[in-house]
């Protein structure tokens, strides 16, 4: 009893344990695994002045902005006999800056729980993602659930799995994996990234809710063809390969033909108490079916080749991804045409050689852009307004018919200050950047190097930059990393931004140099 009681506390509060594997009865076996993070960071004059266009927003120019974040991931699993498998993915303050929950902040040293409203806009503890695998000869894998969305470099989609990730892509939906051949699996799924108008409602918490309408569910279907590992044969495989080829070819498709809002001008009497709500625990006659007409459809092919041989270790890894779709009606109460096309790009290759002590990387990555003034993401820029009030306030909106800007997924890093803070995430840009490491201790489970690095970045449309200009930045940096086994991992960075023309604010003068550093201590279990 004393060793059941003690497993679930470890599942429930994540603290590591002796053992991470237990075994309840015959036919029920579970299991831990996770990860605490702590960073560091500090950046000076990060909104690059009043002369320079960032995202960051500080209080006073030129300041500098110094802070601590921690979160603790758990991802318990459930093993039935090996017949099914539930996965979950559970974050305990999730980014939480130290200090920004104060009980009291001059008079009490206790601090308090991170509750929404009261004292924070989120709960101490995340449930991210709960889902279930269930093998079937060897053959055939079936999913379920909200499961991390993750493919090959992660331009595209990405878990947020890494170390340093702080977003992550999740998905609601049902997926099927067959294996094909040998390292070749074929996927269906079908996704629903957004079901519209629910019966839930915070007064009838208890008992099932159903969807009030078929007709605005936005659906997703995604078909894969791949070779990730799936079944414990191809782990083992990999285990003893010393070199492999990995592909992935990825296809969605997204559609919703009409869209449930609410009315934003004319609202029935009875539901003027609902305007502006929250999208739940609205009555069905409140709602609204109106035209959306929507199509969406995402592509990337993924290559991976490497080898192992002799103390040398090599790896090319390259996505290309691309999207295409229409949106007749972006906006749902004005006569004006609110049609607009989409059509963008983006690419990504990384390639590395170890040898020794040395390590040599090289990261290359475009994004294409769009011609409004915008970055689309530190700013908030998008091409829909809540409201048509809104939507006619800013005339970039409704005059980018034909969106052409890619986003990268904001897990997938290249810099510390340019595209991570500056931008939010690479997007209108061609980068370049070169980086090397040395080994300098390399004892048993023991590793530290030292490396340097400096990314060049320009534009890919200059007219869609706030400087209507071509060059983004220059940033060099140096940063010093130290692991132990798989277990524990520290890394320190420094870099400086040498902002270009491309991020000039108009009529405020140029941009100035940004500085940042960054020291992350990451325990995995």
């Amino acid at each position: 009893m004393f060793r059941r009681i003690t497993l679930l506390l470890v599942i429930l509060t994540g603290l590591p344990a002796t053992a991470l594997t237990y075994k309840i009865t015959s036919w029920a076996t579970v299991g831990l695994s996770g990860s605490f993070r702590l960073r560091v960071n500090s950046y000076y004059n990060a909104d690059l002045g009043r002369g320079g266009h960032s995202g960051w927003h500080a209080i006073q120019p030129e300041s500098t902005s110094t802070w601590a974040d921690m979160r603790l991931r758990v991802e318990p699993w459930i093993d039935a006999a090996g017949y099914a498998k539930v996965r979950m993915r559970l974050d305990f303050l999730d980014n939480f800056i130290f200090g920004s929950a104060p009980s009291n902040p001059f008079f009490e040293n206790t601090r308090a729980s991170m509750r929404t409203v009261w004292n924070s806009w989120k709960h101490s503890v995340r449930v991210k993602m709960v889902w279930i695998e269930v093998p079937l000869f060897q053959r055939l894998m079936l999913y379920g659930g909200r499961m991390p969305d993750d493919f090959g470099l992660g331009i595209l989609r990405n878990s947020g799995s890494a170390p340093d990730s702080d977003v992550g892509d999740s998905v609601d939906g049902i997926r099927a994996r067959i294996r094909v051949s040998h390292n070749v699996y074929f996927q269906f799924g079908w996704e629903m990234p957004y079901e519209g108008a629910v019966s839930g409602s915070p007064a009838r918490y208890m008992g099932p809710v159903f969807d009030l309408e078929q007709s605005d569910d936005i659906n997703r279907w995604v078909l894969l063809l791949d070779s990730k590992p799936t079944f414990p044969d191809d782990f083992e495989e990999l285990a003893s390969q010393t070199k492999r080829f990995d592909f992935g070819f990825y296809n969605a498709l997204t559609k919703q033909n009409l869209s449930s809002e609410r009315l934003n001008k004319v609202i029935p009497y009875g539901c003027a108490k609902y305007a502006g709500a929250r999208p739940f625990g609205i009555p069905y006659n409140c709602y609204t079916l109106s035209p959306r007409g929507a199509f969406m459809y995402n592509g990337s092919l993924w290559l991976r080749y490497w080898q192992r041989r002799k103390g040398t270790y090599f790896r090319f890894e390259s996505e290309l991804t691309g999207q295409f779709g229409k949106i007749d009606h972006v906006q749902s109460f004005t006569k004006d045409s609110t049609s607009k096309t989409f059509l963008s790009f983006g690419l990504a290759v990384e390639l590395e050689l170890k040898k020794a002590r040395h390590q040599g990387l090289l990261y290359l990555g475009a994004a294409s852009g769009d011609n409004v003034p915008y970055f689309g993401v530190t700013d908030n820029f998008t091409f829909v307004g809540p409201d048509d009030r809104t939507y006619k306030l800013n005339p970039e909106y409704a005059k980018n018919d034909t969106v052409t800007s890619f986003l990268f997924s904001r897990d997938y890093h290249v810099d510390s200050i340019l595209f991570r803070e500056v931008i939010g995430t690479v997007t209108n840009a061609v980068y370049f950047k070169p980086a090397y490491f040395y080994t300098l201790v390399d004892h048993r489970r023991h590793h530290l190097s030292l490396g340097a690095w400096v990314l060049i970045a320009t534009a890919f449309n200059n007219a869609g930059t706030p400087g209507h200009a071509w060059y983004l930045g220059t940033e060099p940096g140096i940063g010093l990393r130290y692991n132990m086994g798989k277990h524990l991992q520290a890394a320190l960075t420094g870099s400086v931004l040498i902002p270009g023309a491309a991020l000039n604010e108009p009529g405020r003068g140029t941009a100035s140099v940004a500085s940042g550093m960054r020291m992350r201590i990451t325990a995995s279990f």
